[in-house]
């Protein structure tokens, strides 16, 4: 570990820093695979690193990528392959004129690691090249003062505003994104405290807990006036000390501009639903003529039917595309919180409220659309506030004296009978008949079977991209198990099912042996041929064949299994499958 001995502390700094900023796992090691530095505790989750692994990446042209370490090729010859339990890993070699000096490890989720490999692998270089700049220190410290000059452009070139402060609060980096969209110039206010900027405290919380967040709406107060940012914070972490913590900022319009050029550009968020069947057909007429209305919709449907999504595109065709969409599932927070959820609260109204108060998400949802999810779950003493919000179009925060004046449609949704609740006197009938001014109610898959297999290609397609799997399609076994299958837990059921079925499979098509048991019905349905008793029974008999080779494969050993699951011996499946002209 010679040549790393004096730079030790500097690699553990930007393996630190890119970790927290990147979210992900970093290790150094020296050309001895000894481990130099790391993001935690020197990176011992990652060791130890098998010594094959180093030597074939010594020999590759680019990193080496593993999704599932321990169970793919160059591991299959590893005896403790069966033991390791890593996430998915790059391992690139450090060069110094071509001369190998060291490996970088990353490691992260199956999304950070395979998800842009391009963007993965700049990284990885533009790493390498700090560290091994490090090692060439010695022809003086131009080079490093360069190197910082890079990166410091590097993170002005950002389209997003980047904030870093270190562990006294003090901000050690302000990009030029971050001045421009927070009307503040860079240079005077690097080496203040960030409280000069954010008083509300969100990164001091990062740097007290240690715990990041993502896309936190925030309001920030400045020389442009009062705007809505969405902010990521991560820790900075050098052993298990918080070193600091790095933000990415942007604006609420910045986003709403993104996605309004994404919609224009393709398919409204409408078309994007999959589904051909007459049902779904009317409904998404439906959908898009009552969007550009302001009137109040209540969506029903089963659990898992969708629901969301239709609120989604109703939004999406309305007028208010361009503002906020917020969602609150009125089922998912406890009733004594969901009030400050919906209407935020005051500085001081009750014990742990933040600093300088939290805005609600009816205030949030301002000239936007509101969707409360599974109304029929919210407590009695809510309604009575909701309703005064449809009526009048105000309330008061939690604490406040000032009342909150708002524009928002309002969408809910709901899989119980709201009218069996009203008799029951858990909903208010009121209420009832001022979110129902117009109904849309969604079909369940079992009603609209014509879906089914387009649902589980649109499916395939995703979970193939996800998990980097290649699965084609389905075996008719398969096909005729999804197709049979009555779905009580509608569309997100199918979705479960046929990533769980991708997950398992090791072919090019998903077979019925790798869907869930339930839905493997325990005989075929077999009608009678026209042929009489004979052709039905070797009807029957052909397609018991058939699905056991779909279950087993069709190649030579894949029929060998299906000839024992039948109970017949391999000569008498070849005759059947050749006289039966099965394929």
């Amino acid at each position: 570990m010679t040549e790393f001995t004096k730079i030790q502390d500097s690699c553990s700094n930007i393996l630190n820093t890119f970790g927290s900023f990147f979210n992900l796992e970093a290790l150094l090691l020296d050309q001895e695979g000894q481990p130099v530095a790391g993001t935690e505790q020197e990176g011992n989750s990652l060791l130890p690193l098998c010594p094959e692994l180093l030597e074939k990446v010594a020999g590759a042209d680019e990193p080496l990528l593993l999704k599932e370490p321990g169970r793919e090729n160059p591991c299959y010859l590893c005896p403790d392959q069966e033991g390791c339990l890593r996430e998915p890993v790059l391992i690139a070699p450090l060069l110094v004129e071509e001369k190998i000096m060291g490996y970088l490890i990353l490691a992260g989720t199956e999304q950070e690691i395979f998800g842009d490999r391009e963007k993965l692998f700049r990284l990885v270089g533009f790493i390498g090249e700090l560290i091994t700049g490090k090692l060439v220190e010695q022809a003086g410290f131009d080079d490093i003062r360069l190197i910082i000059e890079q990166l410091g452009l590097v993170i002005d070139t950002i389209d997003e505003g980047i904030i870093a402060i270190d562990h006294e609060g003090r901000i050690t980096s302000f990009n030029q994104s971050a001045g421009q969209l927070l009307g503040i110039w860079p240079s005077r206010v690097r080496g203040s405290h960030i409280n000069k900027i954010f008083p509300t405290g969100e990164l001091l919380e990062v740097l007290s807990t240690g715990e990041a967040f993502r896309n936190r709406e925030v309001f920030f107060q400045g020389e442009k006036g009062r705007m809505r940012l969405l902010i990521t914070a991560n820790p900075i972490l050098k052993g298990a000390r918080v070193a600091g913590v790095v933000a990415t900022l942007k604006s609420i319009q910045q986003v709403h501009h993104l996605l309004g050029e994404q919609q224009e550009q393709g398919d409204s968020f409408l078309d994007s639903i999959v589904g051909r069947s007459p049902a779904l057909l009317e409904i998404k007429d439906r959908v898009r003529r009552v969007a550009g209305s302001s009137s109040s919709i209540l969506i029903q449907g089963e659990s898992g039917t969708g629901k969301e999504l239709f609120a989604r595109a109703i939004h999406q065709e309305s007028q208010r595309a361009r503002e906020n969409f917020i969602s609150i599932n009125c089922a998912a927070i406890p009733g004594e919180l969901l009030e400050s959820e919906l209407f935020g609260y005051e500085a001081g109204a009750f014990t742990g409220a933040q600093a300088g108060g939290k805005p609600g998400r009816f205030e949030l949802a301002h000239q936007g659309t509101i969707f409360l999810d599974e109304i029929g779950d919210m407590p009695l003493e809510l309604q009575v506030k909701i309703l005064r919000v449809i009526q009048d179009r105000q309330f008061f925060r939690i604490g406040g004296v000032k009342e909150i004046s708002v524009d928002v449609r309002i969408l809910t949704a709901t899989n119980q009978n709201l009218e069996e609740l009203i008799r029951s006197a858990r909903f208010r009938e009121d209420l009832y008949y001022r979110l129902n001014v117009i109904p849309v109610e969604i079909p369940p898959l079992r009603e609209r079977r014509e879906d089914i297999m387009m649902l589980v290609e649109h499916f395939i397609q995703k979970y193939n991209q996800r998990l980097g799997k290649k699965v084609e399609g389905v075996t008719e076994g398969a096909r005729g198990a999804l197709e049979e299958y009555d779905w009580p837990g509608n569309v997100r059921e199918l979705e479960n099912v046929i990533e769980y079925a991708i997950n398992m499979e090791t072919t090019a098509f998903i077979t019925a042996e790798n869907l869930p048991a339930r839905m493997i019905k325990a005989a075929p349905r077999v009608s009678v041929a026209e042929g009489g008793l004979r052709d039905s029974l070797e009807e029957f008999e052909k397609k018991i064949i058939r699905e056991h080779l779909d279950i087993y494969g069709w190649d030579t050993e894949g029929k060998l299994k299906a000839a024992r699951a039948l109970g017949i011996g391999k000569t008498t499946l070849y005759n059947k499958i050749k006289r039966m002209g099965i394929q």
